[in-house]
């Protein structure tokens, strides 16, 4: 938490950003340091997800341990060069956030805020897809309301937090101010099964060797 200050991010170099909109929809790139000046003055709303960190500064890694909850994750024995790492950061102002969604390949999540706070609506896995609307409006009421209703659980996330995401639960994150989180999603060993058939209906067959058994070749 004190490394990854907004000053010390600011002063990493050429860093780039890839930005979405209010919807989710790309909204251009930017200098890490231009998007974290205007965000703090108020005047970025963009939100910048899904920066693989690690790629540009490959030193960062060694400012955090893995939790513990994670440190069996299978997928992190695939090479790089077949699948980039589920590990992220997150930037972004009040309000920005990521929308009602499930996580992907049916993975566990654990997220951490740094900077800033989150708030967080969680529901079971349930089947949406005749009501996804009306269920979206449900979490996004909860986040309004910071009260649990409809089957959905509310959490506030401070700096200094980490909330676990079981897989298959349905969530939506917002912002409180200008916010800076890390997040990992990943696979136990007890998961190889369902991690495969996520992986193979998603056409990713490059990697399912690595999924079929205990002992990746």
């Amino acid at each position: 938490m004190h490394t990854w200050s907004w000053e010390n991010l600011c002063a990493l170099p050429q860093s780039l950003l890839t930005l979405s909109d209010q919807d989710g929809e790309p909204a251009g790139r930017i200098l890490l340091s231009e998007y974290i000046h205007a965000l703090l003055n108020g005047i970025e709303h963009r939100y910048a997800a899904g920066w693989r960190f690690f790629q540009q500064h490959p030193q960062m890694l060694q400012d955090f341990s893995e939790p513990e909850v994670s440190r069996n994750d299978i997928l992190q024995a695939i090479p790089e060069r077949l699948f980039a790492p589920l590990l992220w950061v997150f930037i972004g102002g009040a309000k920005t956030g990521t929308g009602l969604h499930q996580d992907v390949l049916h993975t566990h999540a654990w997220l951490a805020v740094l900077q800033g706070g989150k708030r967080v609506a969680l529901h079971a896995p349930a089947d949406f897809e005749a009501d996804f609307a009306q269920r979206q409006q449900q979490a996004r009421a909860v986040l309004q309301s910071g009260t649990e209703q409809d089957g959905w659980l509310y959490f506030f996330l401070q700096a200094g937090d980490i909330l676990l995401i079981p897989a298959g639960w349905w969530h939506v994150v917002e912002n409180t101010a200008p916010t800076l989180a890390l997040t990992r999603n990943f696979a136990l060993p007890e998961q190889r099964a369902q991690i495969y058939a996520s992986a193979q209906e998603q056409s990713l067959t490059r990697i399912l060797p690595w999924l079929a058994s205990e002992v990746c070749v």
